[in-house]
């Protein structure tokens, strides 16, 4: 029997919304200094000039004026907080942190300082650490909306699905026209497989959002499930009407043109999947088997060859190639990939490898 890889859709799902926001001081909008001593005059001028970097992309130097702003005036609590903004835009999630936390101290009763370390600790995967500082923010500002979105979101990524539906249901009270949550609401329902009901949802963010592209896609996927392969490949295609660059939704309605035994159609998205995305070794092993059930065997090893080049841990890969070397009585070919995907934990290729490689 060969296999075939799962739906991947769900894979661009659940992304933060809100990215932390720069923040200026009024001085920095104006360009104006207060009569001040000598020193804050300076640092305001550090600060502004960070401000004015990190507005063109210029985060190094931003970083660097705004640790002089600190080093100026070491109370300067927006100074911390747009350093910190600069650091999570070059991916030093760490730093920015500590940059949070120390504005923290100056400030505790500023959500947004909270909400953008939950993000910063939500980047580096510390879920119940992003989650205590998203509940503080909700405990500051009840109608945070992008905090329960994005509490719902590191709940979802700790399991905790019926905490993200809740969480979920809270931003959707607070903004019954925001699309993002109920997407995110789909997402988790999908997970639970509650098909329906995230059906249900991703129909609303379309409602509300038209050209939302991967609410599409992922209602294609959970009509995939319910077996609607028609309507699942109409929404892969309202997709890709939208976005032509989408490798996933091209992937998928190659699966669901599978499943409606429409194997060059599926082949063809395979073929653009490739294209898009040169090193997706799913679309490799499935063009695979669309290529062996169209006899064309010595292409169906290139492409489960090719998917072990990007990937040679995948058992999978193996497995279909020793089946199709097999199909070629190719029997020491196909024991030797049937022996390596075994040994990577694919239990059918072990039973080939009993009962036919002697």
């Amino acid at each position: 029997m060969k296999k075939r890889t799962a739906f991947i859709g769900a894979l661009v799902s659940l992304m933060p919304i809100a990215q932390p926001l720069l923040i200026a001081s009024g001085a920095a909008l104006t360009l104006s200094f207060p009569e001040v001593a000598n020193a804050n005059r300076r640092a305001y001028f550090y600060f502004n000039r960070a401000y004015k970097k990190a507005e063109k992309g210029d985060d190094v130097g931003a970083i660097a004026d705004y640790t002089k702003a600190i080093e100026l005036d070491p109370e300067d609590v927006l100074a911390y907080y747009n350093r910190a903004i600069s650091k999570d835009n070059l991916e030093n999630y760490s730093d920015a942190i500590t940059d949070y936390t120390k504005a923290i101290k100056l400030d505790p009763k500023d959500a947004d300082i909270y909400f953008n370390r939950a993000f910063s600790k939500e980047n580096l995967e510390d879920y119940s650490g992003a989650i205590a500082d998203y509940t503080k923010v909700i405990e500051l500002d009840s109608e945070y909306l992008n905090a329960y979105i994005n509490r719902g979101l590191a709940k979802s990524n700790l399991e905790n699905y019926s905490g993200a539906i809740a969480d979920y249901n809270k931003a959707i009270e607070l903004d019954p026209e925001e699309a993002l949550p109920y997407y995110n609401r789909g997402v988790v329902k999908g997970d639970l497989e509650d098909y329906s009901g995230a059906i249900a949802d991703y129909t609303k963010a379309i409602e509300l959002d038209s050209e939302y592209v991967n609410a599409y896609v992922n209602r294609g996927i959970d009509k995939d499930n319910l077996n609607d392969f028609s309507g699942a490949i109409a929404d892969y295609n309202k997709a890709i009407e939208l976005d032509p660059k989408d490798a996933d939704a091209y992937y998928n309605r190659a699966i669901s043109k599978e499943n409606l035994e429409d194997n060059y159609g599926a082949l063809a998205d395979y073929n653009k999947v490739i294209e898009l995305d040169p090193e997706n070794g799913g679309a490799y092993i499935n063009r695979g088997l669309i290529k062996d059930d169209l006899n064309n065997t010595s292409g169906a090893i290139a492409d489960y060859t090719k998917a072990i080049e990007l990937d040679p841990e995948d058992a999978l890969a193996y497995y279909n190639r020793g089946i199709a070397k097999g199909n070629l009585d190719d029997m020491r070919g196909a024991c030797a990939d049937w022996k390596k995907s075994a040994s990577l934990g694919d239990t059918a290729a072990a039973e080939f490898v009993k009962m036919d490689c002697k």
